[in-house]
């Protein structure tokens, strides 16, 4: 019995030996083991650039191509920038086709009047800024061409009583032997700037004329047209000359009925009355022409 006893504290003896012997070797081993793992363990995915844009991109060039082709990559890739990401730049504001949207000042000179776009005006847009236009022309060419011959407190008139004449000029003496006048522009005919232009330096030649010479006999003869030399001279894109050639626009149109002979007849006013009036020619009736009428399109 006590044999038997003293083998089996052997046997425990030896289990517990063998056993505490293992988990020491596992504790030791258990660090090579972990690293060995870290060193077998696949990398981390790295973040992968989307497919569908670096579809659109070409291929990396090598070295020996970079220069060569970094303006075919940089073409490749603004083609495909939306247009709505394009940042167009700012255009200057004050440019020669600028269209004057407020009342021109009189303080304004003759060079800052061309920076604008003044031809291009409407009638309407014209009528408002005609007066002063004017004055601004007559101030520049009395003092550049006439050599300031002119008072400066020269009136300008417009009148709506000149029909066919674009511009005139009225020069008086008074009892005291003083010479003066006045310049009438037609209303019905000058409503574009070039035809201001070339009337009112048509007119000023005629008062600069009048005031040298002290002569009411106005005309076109050779001491007017020496100081349209002048004039010429100073503004080499107008042109002055004896009688005006310009489209004068009439509102209302009326045709004689008789096919034969059809004459027009143009008037600015509703002045002719079709239930009263006839024609001149062959004392026929008259009818008056709309302005959507085909003869009337693209005429004055």
């Amino acid at each position: 019995m006590y044999l038997r006893m003293k083998c089996l504290v052997i046997v425990v003896y030896f289990y517990l030996a063998i056993s505490r012997s293992e988990l020491v070797e596992e504790r030791i081993l258990s660090p090579q083991v972990r690293s060995t793992e870290a060193e077998v363990a696949p990398p981390k995915k790295r973040h992968q650039p989307n497919k569908q844009i670096s579809s659109h991109l070409p291929s990396r060039p090598d070295s020996s191509d970079v220069l060569g082709d970094c303006s075919d990559l940089h073409r490749h890739v603004t083609d495909k920038i939306s247009k709505s990401a394009i940042v167009k730049p700012k255009t200057n504001s004050f440019k020669k086709t600028n269209q004057p949207t407020k009342l021109i000042g009189l303080d304004l000179s003759y060079r800052e009047l061309t920076h604008l776009d003044l031809t291009n005006m409407t009638a309407s847009q014209f009528k408002k800024q005609r007066e002063n236009l004017a004055k601004i022309l007559f101030k520049d060419i009395n003092a550049r061409a006439l050599g300031n011959i002119l008072p400066l407190g020269m009136e300008i008139r417009w009148a709506k009583t000149l029909n066919k004449t674009a511009g005139q000029f009225r020069g008086t003496k008074d009892r005291h032997g003083v010479y003066s006048g006045y310049i009438s522009l037609a209303t019905k005919i000058i409503d574009t700037y070039h035809k201001l232009f070339n009337t009112l330096a048509h007119e000023m030649c005629h008062a600069a004329d009048f005031l040298e010479t002290k002569s009411l006999k106005l005309g076109h003869g050779p001491s007017w047209k020496a100081w349209t030399v002048k004039v010429c001279q100073i503004y080499p894109n107008i042109k002055i000359t004896t009688r005006h050639s310009y489209d004068i626009f009439y509102k209302h149109w009326y045709r004689c009925i008789d096919k034969s002979c059809g004459v027009i007849f143009k008037r600015h006013s509703k002045s002719i009355d079709i239930s009263k009036n006839v024609c001149g020619r062959c004392k026929s009736r008259l009818e008056h022409l709309p302005a959507t009428h085909p003869l009337r399109k693209g005429q004055a």
